[in-house]
């Protein structure tokens, strides 16, 4: 009687640590699964959350170089890009159309008081349209490549006129005072300090001073074209010659004084869509009537005007 009373005990034991350990790894198995789901789900929508608050706060800059960075194709000189390129001159015909207008207002303006000049102009009235002309078919035919605007200096002209005339416009001009480091500050006449924002002018300005460095004698044509932008003039920064073929001579002198106080304003932490929109209001009614204000940019920044007159 005692033996059936212990292995009946024995056997209720074992039953319940059998369902103790059961109930143990149920517990276990329904934890593991919920875990599971809030590694795959929970977790990881929170760090998403997290990541994307972040990416809303965080600000970052769209200089040059640097991821998000517009590079606007405009330029002080007068872009000659579409010159080299005879399938973009036909693809842009308007475009193509104001390079031209401005080129040939660009020559008058350097070159009217030039004896040479004057003594071609008594003899052929249109030479300057006929030197364009010239010019683009002998890019066309040559094989020479033109990297830089001092390589027109290899093209050769059919006509041996306009071939002496394009040369004496391309030597002997005295050296333009562009910035030669626009990383670097320095003093100006009026005692301000010569700020350069870094955005686009510090590397292009740079590139498109070092195409060409005249020497002495007079006015090049290579001082004021470039090959680096076929696109909109910057009047910002655009030195007083090739104003002077956009707008009427008589009222540069007020751009280059306005521009001065717009790079104040700017220093000073004035926004630059309102300095821009007050700087086109004021003067681009009185450009060249057959200059099309869609290729001049009037868009002011930190950069020193004064350092690129």
């Amino acid at each position: 009687m005692n033996v059936l009373i212990f292995v009946m005990t024995m056997l209720m034991l074992l039953s319940l640590m059998t369902y103790a350990r059961l109930e143990t790894y149920r517990s276990s198995e329904i934890f593991q699964i919920l875990f599971t789901h809030y590694m795959e789900k929970d977790e990881r929508g929170y760090i998403n959350e997290m990541a994307e608050k972040l990416y809303v706060k965080t600000k970052v800059s769209t200089k040059p170089g640097k991821p998000g960075a517009k590079r606007t194709d405009a330029s002080p000189r007068i872009g000659l890009g579409l010159l080299k390129d005879k399938k973009q001159r036909e693809s842009k015909p308007q475009q193509w159309q104001q390079t031209q207008v401005l080129l040939k207002n660009l020559i008058n303006v350097l070159y009217a008081d030039q004896p040479f000049f004057l003594n071609l102009l008594q003899e052929h009235p249109y030479f300057v349209d006929e030197l364009i002309a010239s010019l683009t078919n002998a890019v066309d035919d040559s094989k020479v490549p033109l990297n830089k605007t001092a390589d027109l200096a290899n093209i050769t002209f059919k006509d041996q006129m306009l071939d002496e005339a394009f040369y004496k416009m391309l030597h002997g001009a005295p050296h333009k005072e562009l910035l030669e480091n626009p990383d670097q500050s320095s003093r100006v006449e009026d005692g301000t300090k010569n700020e350069v924002e870094n955005d686009q002018d510090v590397d292009q300005l740079a590139q498109e001073a070092d195409e060409f460095r005249s020497p002495e004698g007079y006015f090049s044509l290579l001082d004021f074209i470039t090959f680096s932008s076929s696109g909109k003039i910057r009047i910002f920064l655009a030195p007083q010659e090739v104003l002077q073929a956009i707008f009427d001579p008589s009222i540069v002198d007020d751009i280059l004084i306005e521009r001065k106080g717009l790079y104040q304003e700017a220093v000073n932490g004035t926004d630059p869509k309102e300095l821009e929109s007050r700087f086109k209001d004021q003067f681009d009614r009185r450009r060249d009537p057959a200059i099309d204000s869609a290729f001049l940019d009037f868009s002011v920044t930190k950069t020193n005007p004064k350092s690129y007159e």
